[in-house]
């Protein structure tokens, strides 16, 4: 499918990737934007649809710094901050990198939340313990009230968040590296994107302990 955009190629053209994307790919569309005489950002980003819409957004640039620069005041129409990460490539590994970190971090809460009220614990009470304790975080702030409330609407999917483990998963690997966090998570959201919850926003994973609750 990604290989149509060779054909819309057209020398001079500036082309921005914004979808986080695996290595191989991300590469891929350089050297064919190289060979039409494009130029090109890997330009991943972090923030949903309404930090979009409030300028918010924090981009991950990796490419050419001059072309970067070029773009500042494009790319800031939708954005706070733009992070330049080095040459193309760079910014699609820091992407998945911190996506890694919400993944295990959103899982972990799943649990925590499961465990906390199988002992009698009010699940407010754990919402205001974590509020006042270091691993609280925005993401926390995001996804544990969700969680509580079993409202799982899409800010960022479940799958797509299971595809990201994959191409983190395959970093490690490239790396010689063992990574037994992610690997586990990663498994887990595979089962439950499997099981229809795809589509739902990945704190999702809470699901399976509200209904044995």
């Amino acid at each position: 499918m990604i290989g149509k955009i060779e054909s819309h190629l057209q020398q001079g053209q500036i082309v921005l990737n914004h979808a986080t994307l695996d290595l191989e790919t991300t590469k891929w569309l350089e050297e064919k934007c190289a060979a039409h005489r494009c130029q090109f950002l890997d330009a991943p980003f972090t923030g949903s649809k309404v930090a979009s819409a409030n300028g918010q957004l924090v981009y991950y640039i990796g490419g050419n710094a001059k072309l970067a620069d070029q773009l500042e005041s494009y790319l800031s129409v939708t954005s706070k901050k733009r992070l330049y990460c080095g040459a193309v490539g760079s910014a699609t590994v820091v992407k998945l990198a911190t996506n890694l970190i919400s993944a295990c971090t959103v899982q972990a809460l799943a649990e925590s939340l499961a465990i906390a009220t199988s002992h009698g614990v009010s699940p407010d009470c754990l919402m205001e313990a974590v509020g006042e304790n270091a691993s609280n975080s925005v993401l926390a702030g995001m996804k544990l009230p969700m969680m509580i409330t079993g409202d799982f609407e899409p800010h960022f999917s479940l799958s797509n968040m299971a595809k990201d483990s994959r191409y983190m998963l395959e970093f490690a690997r490239s790396a010689g590296l063992e990574v037994p966090a992610i690997a586990a998570v990663s498994k887990r959201m595979e089962e439950l994107s499997a099981t229809g919850l795809g589509d739902f926003d990945f704190s999702v994973v809470a699901k399976p302990y509200l209904h044995s609750s």
